[in-house]
């Protein structure tokens, strides 16, 4: 009984440790960016990457002391692998759809700066209204 005992408390210790570093393992960055209008984008919008979904919008409010553009985007990129995100990247927002949601597109086709870093800023691409996909 002690036998048993023992064997499910080391396998429950190992299952622990297991989904602890397994959790770890994802790759996460946070970065803003600024707009000068949202267009009702909203937290928990897809970030896509060359159109796959590779995290969220984890936050959208104003800034009023900015200004011209004053409404901060938060983006929160969560993949199981290492995603390369070059500094230089542009965000812009998008449609999906006639009448979709608003999703927030980091365009990477023409970067080729170093990497951004956690926290980083990523300039903004706006246009009149976010083009539908």
């Amino acid at each position: 009984m002690r036998r048993i005992i023992l064997v499910a408390m080391i396998v429950f210790c190992l299952a622990v440790v297991f989904l602890t570093f397994a959790k770890h393992s994802r790759h996460q960055l946070e970065v803003k960016t600024y707009f000068g209008d949202a267009h009702g984008l909203r937290a928990g919008a897809p970030v896509r990457v060359a159109g796959v979904d590779v995290g969220r919008v984890a936050d959208v409010h104003v800034r009023s002391e900015l200004k011209e553009h004053d409404a901060e985007v938060v983006l929160l990129i969560q993949t199981p692998y290492e995603l390369t995100i070059p500094a230089d990247s542009v965000v812009s927002l998008r449609r999906d759809g006639l009448l979709g949601e608003i999703y927030a597109e980091v365009d990477i086709r023409h970067a080729s700066g170093p990497p951004i870093r956690n926290q980083g800023v990523l300039k903004a691409w706006e246009e009149e209204a976010p083009q539908t996909r």
